[in-house]
């Protein structure tokens, strides 16, 4: 569904499509990881985190989760500043610091 298919989108709304599917992609990703942590700690506990396989996935599928905000951060960012008004561009614009600083909350060992 590129613009070259499809003239009646302009470039800035195919930027802020993809920052929308990619912040749904990361909140499907982001799901799955508390899923995977919740299989883990129902395991084994805190130990089951930390020295399984499962924690290891759900700490993997947590930076998956983060990469693909980072994504759509930048992509809604470019929307923005096109001044694009899709609604869906907020979601992706609103996740990765929300996800940047709860990676920072849990190192520092205030949660979890």
């Amino acid at each position: 569904m590129s613009s070259i298919e499809h003239p009646e989108l302009n470039s800035t709304e195919v930027t802020s499509h993809w920052a929308t599917g990619t912040a749904i992609a990361a909140v499907v990703a982001l799901a799955a990881s508390g899923l995977i942590a919740a299989y883990a700690m129902w395991n084994g506990g805190q130990a089951g985190l930390t020295r399984t396989w499962e924690g290891a996935a759900a700490a993997m599928t947590f930076f998956v989760a983060l990469g693909l905000s980072l994504c759509g951060f930048a992509a809604g960012l470019n929307a923005k500043l096109s001044n694009d008004k899709h609604v869906g561009v907020w979601l992706a614009m609103a996740l990765f610091p929300v996800l940047a600083v709860f990676l920072v909350v849990v190192e520092m060992g205030v949660i979890l």
